[in-house]
């Protein structure tokens, strides 16, 4: 009878038992929530969300630079840019003259490899203005670009005197020396070469209203820059004074540029001094990129006039390359030298908060 008791005794005092302390209970099944805590313990486990960074601040800070306005005219000029460059593709695809039934240049697949060097600066350099990504870097090689571009112009504005012209001035390692009718290819030469320059104008007004900077760590190489860039324009400046190709068969060969008259004496000074003018300031422009483009600039234009004498003279019996384009080379493999330099040995920059405004 006592054992009955106590078991009953002890069922009892389960009944009066909350829930709550029952093991298995329903309680038990809903876990309590956890206490939120506050103080420098919840900090540590939960940072506050950064402000968010300016958007040109966070596009361009892997190169740091930021952008600040790009004004309309930035991107006309890219666009035009880019038009002039596919122009200037299509060129060597139409014959530039005819003599009779004889079609003088255009067709050969060499052409389009020597202007590889123009095609991929400018029109590298449109696209970016066209989209507004590091417009100064994109505006800095149109200046350069179209300003020795404006020298080739009045050069093809010669050539197209057929009347006073013979097929020595085309360069194109002909045998002999007759006369020649303008065909499209240079009709469109013309044209192409226009676009460049109208892109040059367009750029020399946005350059001032383009807002773009970085953290000035390039000043310091400047000074070395500008000094090798002048250098190397002067050496290009006496590359184009030189001839581009030689010959012992008469009339094959035209003379150099500077031995020549009119429009073609008036391009090759402009050609000259655009390089050697530009070689000494594009150490100058802001920001960095914008030096790289510059010396970019030069260095497109020079190496595909280099290249087109060279395979000119390659494929042709009657030419050879002349002391002009060996040193044209030269002086397009010095600027692209100081293009790359500008962009590596600055180091890497630290990103820049502030957008201009």
């Amino acid at each position: 009878m006592t054992g009955i008791a106590s078991v009953r005794q002890m069922s009892a005092s389960r009944k009066q038992r909350p829930a709550a302390a029952r093991p298995g209970g329903a309680a038990a099944a809903r876990p309590t929530a956890k206490p939120v805590r506050t103080g420098p313990t919840a900090t540590a486990r939960k940072p506050a969300r950064p402000a968010a960074r300016p958007k040109a601040a966070v596009e361009e800070a892997a190169v740091g630079v930021v952008v600040g306005p790009v004004p309309v005219l930035s991107r006309v000029a890219g666009a035009l840019a880019v038009l002039g460059v596919l122009l200037r593709l299509a060129v060597p695809a139409i014959p530039l003259a005819h003599a009779g039934a004889l079609d003088l240049g255009g067709g050969n697949a060499f052409d389009w490899i020597a202007l590889l060097p123009v095609v991929a600066v400018v029109g590298g350099a449109g696209v970016l203005c066209a989209l507004g990504r590091l417009p100064r870097l994109g505006l800095a090689t149109l200046l350069t670009a179209g300003t020795a571009t404006a020298g080739l112009l009045l050069i093809t504005g010669y050539r197209l005197d057929s009347a006073d012209r013979s097929s020595q001035d085309l360069q194109i390692g002909v045998a002999g020396s007759f006369h020649y009718t303008v065909g499209g290819g240079l009709l469109l030469l013309l044209i192409a070469d226009a676009v460049l320059v109208a892109a040059f104008l367009a750029a020399s007004l946005a350059w001032s209203r383009t807002g773009m900077e970085d953290e000035g760590r390039f000043d310091g190489l400047r000074p070395k820059f500008a000094t090798a860039g002048l250098v190397a324009g002067l050496l290009g400046a006496v590359a184009v004074g030189m001839p581009q190709l030689s010959s012992s068969v008469p009339g094959a060969a035209a003379p150099s540029l500077l031995e020549q008259d009119g429009l073609a004496l008036l391009g090759g000074v402009v050609l000259a001094l655009a390089v050697a003018g530009w070689g000494a300031i594009a150490a100058t422009l802001r920001p960095r990129l914008a030096a790289v483009g510059g010396f970019a600039g030069l260095a497109g234009v020079l190496g595909t006039e280099a290249l087109r004498s060279a395979l000119t003279a390659a494929r042709s019996p009657v030419v050879g390359a002349g002391p002009g384009t060996i040193t044209e080379l030269l002086a397009a493999a010095a600027f692209a030298l100081l293009a790359v330099g500008a962009w590596r040995l600055s180091g890497r920059p630290a990103p820049v908060e502030d957008e201009i405004s």
